[in-house]
C-alpha cells in the first residue's frame, strides 16, 4: 500500500466520521439533512472498504475488520434479519415499493451501524458523536421553548400542536411524540455523563494537548446540569406519555445496571412529576383525551380486566384500534408479512379498519410487514446485543466509560420501549437512532476493552 493510498484512506476515514457527526446533529431538524448525511456516511464508508479490499492489508489508522467479528451471534442475527427482509420483498404485494424501502430504510440502517463500528475507533470519536447529538438536542429544546411561547418554531415554521387542547411542543419535529422520543435519549445520556462526572471539554482538551479556560473547567458540571433540566422541561412539554414512560424506564434501567444513582436525579424526577403530571392530567382531560368509564370506582374494578381494557381503549388515542388492525394484517400474513412499506396500502383493503399510515406500535407494524419471523429476529438482535454488552462491560477498567456505556444502553432501552407506542422506527429522522446507539455502545466497548 503506497503513501497516496494511505492518504486517501485517511481522508475517507475522516470524511465518514465528520458525516456521522453532522448526521447526529441534524436528526432533529430535517428529513433531507438526515438522508443526505446518511448517504454521505455510507458512500465514504463503502469507498474506504473497497479501497482497502483492492490494495490489501489493513492500515491501523483507517479502520479495522469490524468489531462484529467478536460477537458472532449478533452478526449472524443481523445477517438473518437482512435476508428475511429480502424474502419479504420477494413475497410482497408491492415488490417494487418494498424493494425501494429495503435499500432506503432497512439496509441503510444496517450499513450505518457498520460504518460507525468501522470509523468510530477512539474515545474522542465517541464523545464527538454523542456531543453532536446533545448539541442538536439542546438547540431543539430552545426551539421548542420558543415555539411554546410564540406558537411557531424557528427552523421549519412548525405550529404548536394544539390537538386535544394539549398545547404540545414539537420543536423542529413534525409531531410532539417525535421530539419526546429524541429527548428521552438525550436525557438519559446526560444522566450518564453527570453520574460519571464526565467532561467533554477536559477530555478533548487533554487529547488535543490544550487546556480549557478556568471558567469552563470550574462550571462545566453546572452547564451540563442546566442542559439536563432544559431537556427535561421540553420533554415534559411534549406531553408524550410514551416518551415519559421510555425515559422513566431507561433511567431505572441505568440505575439498576449501574448499581447507584445520584440523589439529585431522584429529586429532579420527583419535582418534574409534581409539576408535569397534574398539568398533563388537566390538559388531557380538557381535550377529552382520557374519558374514564362513567362508573363508581371500586376495588372489584381495580382487579377487573374488562374495566382496564375499557380504560385503555378510551385513553389510548385510537391505538387500541390501530393495534387490532395491525394484528389482523400480521395474522393474515404470519410468515413473510405483506411486504416492506406496504402497511398503509394493505390497511385500506380491510373493511372497518381505521385510516392511518402507521400502527403506532413499531413491532406490530413490523410483524404486519415482514411477518412474525422478521420481528422476532429484530427483537433477538437487540436481546443478543444486551447479552454481549454486559459480558464485556464487566471487563472495563475505567468506571467513567463503564457508566457511559451503560447510559447508552439505557437510552436505547428507553427508546425501544417508546417504539411500542409510537412510530419512531418508521420515521426518517428517528429511524436510525436505535441502530446508531447500538453501534456507539459497541464502539465504546471496543475502545475500552481493546485499549
Amino acid at each position: 500500500m503506497n503513501i497516496n493510498t494511505v492518504k486517501i484512506l485517511g481522508w475517507l476515514d475522516e470524511a465518514a466520521r465528520w458525516s456521522l457527526y453532522a448526521l447526529m446533529a441534524a436528526i432533529p431538524f430535517s428529513n433531507a439533512l438526515v438522508s443526505i448525511f446518511s448517504v454521505l456516511t455510507i458512500a465514504f464508508f463503502l469507498f474506504h472498504w473497497m479501497l482497502k479490499k483492492k490494495f490489501g492489508g489493513l492500515f491501523s489508522e483507517t479502520g479495522g475488520r469490524g468489531f462484529l467479528l467478536l460477537w458472532p451471534v449478533l452478526k449472524w442475527l443481523i445477517v438473518a434479519y437482512v435476508v428475511w427482509n429480502l424474502v419479504s420483498v420477494v413475497a410482497s404485494i408491492e415488490a417494487a415499493q418494498s424493494l425501494r424501502a429495503f435499500f432506503t430504510k432497512m439496509l441503510k440502517n444496517v450499513v450505518l451501524l457498520s460504518a460507525i463500528i468501522a470509523h468510530v475507533r477512539r474515545k474522542e470519536h465517541v464523545l464527538a458523536l454523542l456531543g453532536a447529538l446533545l448539541a442538536g438536542a439542546c438547540v431543539a429544546c430552545v426551539d421548542g421553548l420558543i415555539q411554546w411561547q410564540t406558537g411557531t418554531d424557528l427552523f421549519r415554521g412548525v405550529k404548536l400542536s394544539v390537538e386535544h387542547s394539549g398545547d404540545r411542543v414539537s420543536g423542529p419535529f413534525n409531531h410532539p411524540n417525535d421530539l419526546g422520543g429524541f429527548l428521552l435519549v438525550a436525557g438519559i445520556l446526560l444522566i450518564a455523563f453527570l453520574q460519571a462526572k464526565f467532561s467533554f471539554i477536559q477530555f478533548l482538551a487533554g487529547r488535543f494537548r490544550s487546556q480549557p479556560s478556568f471558567f469552563l473547567k470550574a462550571r462545566y458540571p453546572w452547564i451540563l446540569m442546566g442542559v439536563f433540566f432544559l431537556v427535561m422541561a421540553c420533554l415534559g412539554l411534549t406531553f408524550s406519555r410514551s416518551a415519559w414512560f421510555g425515559f422513566f424506564a431507561g433511567a431505572v434501567f441505568f440505575g439498576c445496571a449501574n448499581h447507584r444513582i445520584k440523589l439529585w436525579f431522584v429529586m429532579a424526577f420527583m419535582i418534574s412529576a409534581l409539576i408535569f403530571v397534574p398539568l398533563f392530567q388537566q390538559k388531557r382531560n380538557e381535550g377529552k383525551f382520557i374519558n374514564l368509564p362513567q362508573k363508581e370506582f371500586s376495588l372489584r374494578q381495580a382487579v377487573s380486566f374488562e374495566y382496564w381494557r375499557e380504560v385503555f381503549e378510551l385513553s389510548s388515542s385510537g391505538r387500541a384500534q390501530f393495534w387490532k388492525d395491525a394484528w389482523r394484517i400480521a395474522s393474515d400474513h404470519p410468515l413473510t408479512g405483506s411486504g416492506l412499506n406496504t402497511y398503509s396500502d394493505v390497511l385500506k383493503t380491510y373493511p372497518g379498519s381505521t385510516k392511518g399510515w402507521y400502527a403506532h406500535n413499531c413491532y406490530l407494524q413490523m410483524a404486519a410487514e415482514i411477518g412474525f419471523v422478521g420481528v422476532s429476529l429484530f427483537i433477538l438482535i437487540f436481546g443478543s446485543f444486551y447479552a454481549y454488552m454486559f459480558r464485556f462491560i464487566a471487563r472495563f477498567q475505567d468506571p467513567k466509560w463503564r457508566t457511559l456505556c451503560i447510559g447508552i444502553s439505557a437510552a436505547l432501552f428507553g427508546f425501544l420501549l417508546h417504539c411500542m407506542f409510537d412510530t419512531a422506527l418508521y420515521s426518517v429522522q428517528l429511524g436510525p437512532v436505535a441502530w446508531i446507539l447500538m453501534a456507539v455502545a459497541i464502539a465504546v466497548v471496543r475502545t475500552e476493552t481493546c485499549s
